[in-house]
């Protein structure tokens, strides 16, 4: 086996990781309301049951969007099958 490369933080992995964390935001919110109840980080976001679902929803998917995108881009950072020979 060659050496190995070091993966490197292009601006679209660092901009997938930008929108990732706000959906881990999005995700904390909406459960933090539906555990504890409204208030628990900002007192008017969510402001309902249905928003805090809405914001758990949208967290999730945004977080595996996210995910996804930013390891198509550090696959795409791999060297082929070809290389490694």
């Amino acid at each position: 086996m060659g050496p190995r490369r070091a993966i490197r933080p292009t601006p679209r992995i660092l901009m997938w990781a930008a929108v990732d964390i706000v959906g881990v935001l999005l995700l904390a919110l909406g459960a933090a309301y539906l555990v504890r109840g409204p208030g628990f980080f900002f007192e008017q976001v969510p402001d309902s049951t249905l928003s805090a679902i809405v914001c758990v929803v949208l967290g999730l998917g945004t977080v595996c969007v996210a995910a996804v995108r930013m390891l198509t881009e550090v696959f795409k950072q791999m060297p082929d099958a070809d290389e490694l020979r």
